[in-house]
């Protein structure tokens, strides 16, 4: 059976995870975290980072990226934590209009250099299917519902409610995660599960970054640095419908560089860069800019609309802080670009600007605090989203004045 599904995570439980002592957060299409400097904002968007490389490149690489499992884990002078997350998704049918729930967690602890996986759980629903080319349309077969269970020895149970589908058991090591054995796994339908929370996609964008020359890239999704964009803007050029988003970023581009025209990519040596053809007058003759030409902020923002209309398109993407060195004037456009992408792509964005809160409903936006050492995440006060929704303030004017508060 093919899929081509959409995830959107609809909560995360995490617990023990650096200043997260338990944390659990409803997500909406776009989910807004604000909060004061220190607060936790980055270990919220980490934490679903850290599952992602867990799962693609291993809890080894993930742990090991983070300076080992004591500093990834909350401290505690006297014991130590074990680090747990719990992820509720859903993905759409082979057919229209059907969703389907999914369940992923698992807890790890250890100490030093030595982390094991204390449990692993995941239940998700599969379909046979095949598609009916008289009906130009899929047709279900069967649907089963499926979970995988394991415990601290290391062995995986795989079950079904399937009487075509036999219940399968297999040895893990205890410092890998059961997710990761794909072989097993996914014939057991339990791809979903992988692909689904895997496809998860991140975006720290920094100029000096997108100033560099890059060489060519085969990865035609965007890198978390955006390092590869060259290339990626080449293949979207190459395709009819990477043409088109890339039309549509112009288009917002066009309201910071009025004079530009389109954006290409250039090979000089063994490297590509692009170049941000630009016409001042209708009468004057086009000329290239190279990024090293382009401010901060229009790189920047360049950057942004690029991770949100690349193709092929992410189910999920987290973006920290994405109005820094950008002009107030136009946090608008980014408002407006958010809101555009997000009934394709689920977006967790973290702010420091007040300006951006105005463009999102108050259930959209989580505050974040620090308490006695521990990072707390809760929706607005009630008493200031009802200021909001009778228009006696604009949020905006809320976190100017008063801050926003937690309910």
């Amino acid at each position: 059976m093919s899929r081509g599904s959409q995830m959107r995570i609809t909560a995360i439980h995490i617990q023990h995870y650096k200043s997260l002592a338990d944390v659990q957060i409803e997500l909406s299409p776009v989910t807004v975290l604000v909060g004061p400097n220190g607060s936790g904002k980055s270990n919220v968007v980490d934490a679903l980072r850290f599952l992602r490389e867990a799962i693609v490149h291993g809890l080894d690489h993930a742990i090991s990226e983070r300076g080992g499992i004591d500093i990834s884990r909350q401290y505690s002078p006297t014991r130590p934590y074990t680090i747990s997350m719990d992820i509720k998704f859903e993905y759409s049918s082979l057919v229209a209009d059907q969703v389907y729930p999914g369940h992923y967690a698992f807890k790890v602890s250890g100490s030093g250099g030595n982390h094991h996986v204390e449990s692993e759980e995941a239940t998700w629903i599969n379909e046979d299917g095949h598609f009916d080319e008289n009906r130009d349309d899929w047709v279900i077969d069967s649907v089963s519902e499926n979970s995988l269970k394991r415990g601290k020895s290391g062995t995986v149970t795989l079950l079904s409610d399937s009487s075509s589908v036999p219940q399968k058991k297999f040895e893990v090591p205890s410092d890998q995660l059961a997710i990761g054995s794909i072989s097993h796994f996914r014939k057991f339908g339990g791809d979903i599960v992988y692909a689904s929370l895997a496809s998860m996609r991140f975006a720290s964008i920094y100029p000096n970054i997108l100033r560099a020359p890059s060489r060519p890239d085969t990865d035609k999704q965007l890198k978390e640095d955006c390092v590869n964009w060259a290339s990626v803007l080449k293949a979207m050029r190459q395709r009819k419908a990477g043409v088109k988003m890339l039309a549509r970023i112009n288009e917002l581009m066009k309201q910071v560089m009025p004079a530009l025209e389109h954006v290409t990519v250039k090979q000089i040596g063994g490297y590509i860069v692009p170049q941000f053809l630009v016409k001042d007058t209708p009468n004057e003759k086009a000329h290239f800019f190279d990024p090293v030409q382009l401010s901060d902020g229009t790189l920047r923002l360049f950057g942004i609309f690029l991770s949100l209309y690349q193709l092929p398109r992410p189910d999920f993407l987290a973006l920290e802080e994405p109005e820094l060195t950008i002009h107030p004037g136009l946090v608008n456009l980014l408002a407006e670009a958010f809101q555009e992408v997000s009934g394709r792509t689920q977006l967790l964005i973290t702010t420091h600007s007040p300006y951006l809160l105005d463009h999102f409903d108050p259930s959209q936006i989580k505050v974040v605090t620090m308490q006695d050492g521990e990072t707390k995440v809760s929706g607005i006060r009630r008493s200031q989203v009802k200021t909001v929704k009778e228009k006696l303030m604009m949020l905006s004017e809320v976190m100017a004045l008063d801050g926003l508060r937690p309910d």
